[in-house]
């Protein structure tokens, strides 16, 4: 008995990840279909016009949704204020929403979560380089004394 069920949860499991990258798929074609800018991002308003395509793509998965939670989710996801989102800001939204995220908060969280690793990626970066121009430094006044 115990072996059927760890059967069936890894079958349920397996389908999961494959309606996942099915939506991703899609998700990736309506965002290449929109206008971007040097950064690779779109307007918001731009995206609020795949609603429909999105809706659609629910609708022949058997995805339960509102299209008010659509909206809600690329409200969410666009988080620089310059009203734009990015690709995978776009997708992971709408995926999130098609597995069986609702709950904004949780959406917002994992916003916030990957608001705060950009911010240190960011950070990171700036103190390599900053380091890696001290020990520039530094050699070249070892090497002149």
């Amino acid at each position: 008995m115990f072996e059927k069920n760890q059967l069936r949860m890894e079958e349920e499991r397996q389908e999961r990840e494959r309606v996942r990258s099915l939506i991703l798929g899609t998700c990736d074609d309506l965002f290449s279909r929109l206008k971007h800018d040097s950064d690779g991002r779109a307007r918001k308003e731009d995206v609020f016009k795949l609603i429909p395509w999105i809706e659609r793509m629910f609708d022949n998965g058997g995805v339960e949704y509102t299209v008010d939670e659509i909206r809600r989710v690329i409200d969410l996801r666009e988080t620089t204020g310059s009203g734009k989102l990015t690709r995978e800001d776009f997708c992971d939204g709408i995926v999130a929403l098609a597995t069986g995220v609702r709950s904004i908060s949780l959406q917002e969280l994992d916003v916030s979560i990957k608001t705060v690793e950009k911010a240190i990626d960011r950070i990171s970066q700036t103190v390599k380089e900053t380091h890696e121009f001290y020990l520039a430094k530094s050699a070249r006044s070892d090497s002149s004394s």
